[in-house]
C-alpha cells in the first residue's frame, strides 16, 4: 500500500532567513534574535536542526497584532 506523505502546510518560499525576516519587519537582526530568545514579543518561527525561519504568514499577524491606531493607552488611562 502506497501512503503519500503529507505536505507542508508552509511552501518553502514562504519561509524567511532571519536576516530576510528581520528586514521584513524593519529591525535589525539583533532585536529579533533577541525577541526570540525572550519569547517577547512572540514572533512565531520555525527551529528544524538550529536553522531558523519565519514564515510570512507569521510575520504578518505579528504585524497585524502589533498595528496601533493611536499612542494613547487602550485601558482608557489618560
Amino acid at each position: 500500500m502506497d501512503i503519500a506523505s503529507p505536505r507542508s502546510p508552509i511552501e518553502p518560499q514562504q519561509l524567511l532567513s532571519h536576516n530576510d525576516a528581520a528586514k521584513y519587519l524593519g529591525i535589525a537582526s539583533g532585536t529579533l534574535k533577541g525577541w526570540r530568545r525572550r519569547g517577547c514579543p512572540q514572533v512565531d518561527f520555525i527551529n528544524y536542526g538550529g536553522l531558523i525561519k519565519y514564515s510570512k504568514a507569521a510575520l504578518d499577524r505579528f504585524l497585524k497584532e502589533h498595528t496601533q491606531t493611536s499612542t494613547q493607552p487602550s485601558n482608557g488611562d489618560v
